[in-house]
């Protein structure tokens, strides 16, 4: 069976007359399938919301979608309030918890050197009591002898206490020292990260091009929006390899296969027109819209940048 399909009218061919004959001849015939889909990159940069200490952010200024931008402009700016207000508060703790370090440490200093001088005190006095119990005892009497022994023994227990006292005091020093620099160490990292942050909140273009927002369960991101940490939020598409995907209604199936040619034409641009070549078409057709009876094929064609007129 042969069918033939026209997209003209009699009257729209050149150089006719109503009333002329038409005549047919024999030749081949290609069938023509019609396919809407979106243009797309296949490569792109995109612009991600970075990770910061706070999960979601909020855009404060976004880049007209469609705008050329150069490497290094700024093309996206978060609210960084969350960070900038208590940066100020967590520097003062920083300062005011190194101060009170430093007056601990010269208060501890203080004491330690009180405790050395009390333990250079009874080790002299232990060497006084050990050459005074150190004169024979057939040169003393019995109960000088032994007040000197027991003296002796005195300065002995008074060093080992003082030597106990210093070492004691050192260790719990030490240890609230430690305390000190682990705050200090803390509300710096916490300065750190809030300043990474305020940091990371405004994104530049990695490179030249055309900055394309992302959508959003149906609408393009703006200004005012929040995003969370991760999303893409906006892309640099490299234009010089593009693509388009189309749907192939499941009634038409095996039409369409890889390999095949296509002209694309733009809705933006429909007086130009572009070779292509279909790269893919899925196995299965799936749901046109959620709970939608309706099935499609994902068509991938890829796009000859070169004019065909």
């Amino acid at each position: 069976m042969l069918g033939l399909s026209c997209s003209r009218t009699q009257a729209d061919l050149p150089g006719y007359e109503r009333g002329s004959e038409l005549s047919v001849r024999r030749g081949s015939l290609n069938q023509i399938m019609l396919l809407t889909g979106v243009l797309r990159a296949t490569e792109a940069e995109n612009i991600v919301v970075p990770r910061t200490p706070s999960w979601q952010v909020q855009i404060r200024w976004l880049e007209e979608d469609g705008a050329q931008v150069t490497a290094g402009q700024k093309i996206i700016e978060f609210d960084n309030s969350a960070f900038a207000g208590t940066i100020e508060d967590k520097k003062l703790a920083l300062a005011k918890a190194e101060k009170e370090h430093l007056q601990q440490k010269a208060q501890n200093e203080a004491q330690e050197a009180e405790k050395v001088f009390q333990l250079e005190r009874s080790s002299s006095e232990l060497e006084k009591a050990e050459l005074d119990a150190g004169v024979p005892k057939e040169l003393l009497s019995l109960r000088d002898y032994q007040d000197r022994a027991l003296a002796q023994e005195r300065a002995r227990v008074a060093l080992e206490k003082a030597k106990e006292d210093l070492d004691s005091f050192r260790k719990s020093t030490n240890e609230d020292l430690a305390i000190y620099q682990a705050t200090q160490e803390k509300a710096r990292h916490e300065i750190r990260l809030a300043e990474e942050a305020i940091r990371a909140l405004t994104l530049s273009a990695p490179r030249d091009g055309i900055l394309v927002t992302s959508s959003y369960r149906g609408a393009k991101i703006q200004e005012g929006d929040t995003v969370w940490a991760g999303f893409t939020v906006a892309r640099i598409p490299n234009l010089e390899s593009m693509e388009v995907e189309a749907s192939l209604s499941d009634v038409d199936d095996g039409k369409v296969q890889a390999g095949m040619k296509s002209i694309c034409r733009l809705d933006a641009y429909p007086e130009l027109e572009f070779a292509g070549t279909v790269r893919e078409v899925t196995p299965i057709a799936q749901e046109t819209a959620p709970r939608s009876l309706r099935r499609a094929f994902r068509v991938t064609i890829a796009l000859d940048l070169s004019l065909i007129h």
